[in-house]
């Protein structure tokens, strides 16, 4: 990744990724698609836990722990 960070000091790079945990530890800025088209272009600071949610369809919890940045999911309790 140290290589992408060089490189995008003078030119835009865009990277596809499915891992979220390297997306949200690496990059700045977020796009988001749901059913082939774009629902979210969001800087790092406005990374916020409901988009999360309601992009993947899970509960996903955005973490910021000594300076890192990391996504939890939610272990729901079965109610009853």
């Amino acid at each position: 990744m140290s290589f992408l960070r060089k490189l995008a000091r003078d030119r835009l790079i865009i990277v596809v990724l499915h891992d979220l945990q390297m997306a949200v530890r690496e990059f700045d800025r977020f796009l988001f698609m749901k059913d082939g088209r774009l629902v979210y272009d969001l800087q790092r600071e406005d990374l916020k836990d409901e988009v999360l949610t309601e992009v993947f369809g899970i509960g996903l919890t955005v973490v910021d722990a000594e300076g890192d940045r990391f996504v939890m999911i939610n272990k729901q309790v079965p109610s009853g």
